[in-house]
């Protein structure tokens, strides 16, 4: 089987988060950290979301963003939500880079040269970032399970993971959650 993706905290995220504001490309970056940890989505997916998947027309954040079966794994469309923090951050990101003058088609992240980064890009920027931060052992996918695994603990049924995170099976979505001693020892307390 392969190694999971490691689990960021909180505390990890914001690190990485500061790295990413402080470095090149720091509001791009930044957004595909939120967009990862926030909405749990796969390197493939950031990269190709379009300016119009998550805002409208009058420049709003939209509250569930559409995915097309090409913008994701397993070319099935699939629908993410946009929470509160999220939604914070895409108005900041929107702003910062005056995104009401690009075309709604066009790349939410862009590359250097202004072209829509690909998945594998993508996944290097963050180990990248993570590497920066002084995480070793995080991978491209660490926000995603961070995200699936942070639900989880907050009582989130996987049937409503399984949605979040756009798997076909529920098995799947078992194998991003993460089990510890004090997880077991707090369940049984339930009692």
């Amino acid at each position: 089987m392969a190694k999971q993706a490691g689990i960021l905290t909180n505390a990890e995220f914001k690190r990485t988060l500061a790295v990413a504001k402080a470095g090149k490309h720091g509001e791009r970056n930044a957004m595909a950290l939120c967009l990862s940890f926030y909405a749990g989505l796969r390197a493939k997916e950031i990269s190709s979301i379009k300016i119009g998947d998550v805002f409208t027309n009058k420049q709003e954040v939209v509250s569930l963003a559409n995915l097309t079966k090409e913008q994701t794994k397993g070319s099935k469309s699939r629908t993410f939500a946009v929470n509160s923090k999220l939604a914070v951050a895409l108005r900041t990101y929107h702003e910062q880079m005056d995104l009401a003058q690009y075309d709604s088609s066009e790349p939410l992240l862009r590359s250097q040269k202004g072209k829509a980064i690909t998945p594998n890009s993508m996944t290097c920027i963050l180990i990248k970032l993570y590497k920066d931060a002084g995480l070793e052992k995080k991978s491209g996918h660490s926000g995603r399970r961070s995200f699936l695994t942070n639900l989880a603990d907050k009582g989130v049924g996987i049937h409503i993971l399984k949605e979040l995170a756009g798997h076909q099976n529920i098995q799947t979505t078992a194998r991003y959650l993460a089990t510890s001693p004090t997880k077991l020892l707090n369940a049984a307390e339930l009692l």
